[in-house]
Parts: structure tokens; C-alpha cells; sequence
């Protein structure tokens, strides 16, 4: 994927994640200043699309990394180091946060959404208090549970599952006023 697609895909997780929080809070002021301009068209494929093909998958990155140890520790440690390349780039502290992220299966779903919505929940906390978020104190606990994650051992799809041809056409019929006949 090219620069801008990436762009557009991390855009569209925001919407993802950020849209039932949306409606949740819709005749707020506060929240609608706090989310101006943030599109709340629900983007609900993201994950089942990229589990279609073998590029967009977290288990084959693991797989490999896993497979060039000998012992259980020498696995355990190239696999931590995958997950750190694709996240931390670092240790929990690193400053180079994000610097080679992807947008995989496996990788959105249990790394980007749990982080987007320890967020947001943060946000609808602060909102229902009436009160600036704490972001340094967030900053500190979602820091502890991404290194939590990169340290974590689980297993993930290595080949792609579903059909790419049925799921594009049932968008296609989905946002077209008329139904295509398909062979």
C-alpha cells in the first residue's frame, strides 16, 4: 500500500472505533468540539477485509519471526521483537512510537482497537465528569499495556480467510440503488 492508502486506512479506523462514541454523546458541546470533523460513517469491513489476503496478516509475520529460533526462548524472543518492530519500535518508552505500524489483521484488532478504545473510554470518562482527561496518566498506563502486548505469546491466522469476490460485491449491492446479477 502506498503512503496515502496507509493514510486513508489509519483515517478509517478512527471512524471505526470513534463512531458509537459519536452517537453516544451527539448533543454534547463539549464533545462535539472535542471530535470536529471526524466523519461518524461506520467503516465495519476493515478488519474482514484485511484478513483476505496473506499481506494484510499479523500470523504469517509472528510464524516467521517464531521459526528462525531453536530453543522456546529464542523464540519467544524473535517473536517479542516482530511485535515490537510493528509497534514500539522500542522499548515501552521508545519515542519512535508508530514508526513502522501496519494495518494487519490481528494487528487491528487486538493491538490498534483495544488502544483506540482505552482511549475513547477515557474521553467519554472525562466527558461525563465534565473534566480535562488525565493524558499524561493515560499515557503511562496505555505505554504499560502495549509492552504487556508485545511481550504476550499468541498465535494468529496464517492463511487468509473469506472471499474477497462475494464481499466486493455485496458492498457493491449494498450502496448502488440497483442489484447486480452475478453468474
Amino acid at each position: 500500500m502506498g503512503r496515502n492508502s496507509n493514510l486513508v486506512a489509519r483515517r478509517g479506523s478512527l471512524r471505526i472505533l470513534a463512531h458509537p462514541l459519536l452517537l453516544r454523546h451527539e448533543r454534547s458541546h463539549l464533545h462535539r468540539r472535542a471530535f470536529a470533523g471526524i466523519d461518524a460513517t461506520p467503516r465495519l469491513t476493515a478488519r474482514r477485509n484485511s484478513a483476505l489476503r496473506k499481506d494484510f496478516l499479523l500470523g504469517p509475520w509472528l510464524a516467521s519471526a517464531r521459526n528462525c529460533g531453536i530453543t522456546p526462548a529464542e523464540k519467544n524472543d524473535y517473536e517479542r521483537n516482530a511485535r515490537d518492530l510493528i509497534t514500539l519500535w522500542g522499548d515501552a518508552n521508545s519515542p519512535l512510537h508508530e514508526y513502522a505500524n501496519r494495518q494487519w489483521s490481528g494487528l487491528l484488532n487486538d493491538f490498534y482497537k483495544v488502544r483506540w478504545q482505552k482511549f475513547f473510554a477515557l474521553l467519554h470518562q472525562s466527558l461525563q465528569k465534565d473534566m480535562a482527561p488525565d493524558l499524561d496518566q493515560f499515557q503511562k498506563e496505555i505505554r504499560a499495556w502495549e509492552w504487556h502486548w508485545v511481550n504476550e505469546h499468541r498465535s494468529y491466522p496464517t492463511t487468509p480467510a473469506g472471499d474477497s469476490r462475494k464481499i466486493g460485491l455485496g458492498k457493491v449491492e449494498r450502496n448502488l440503488p440497483f442489484t447486480f446479477q452475478t453468474r
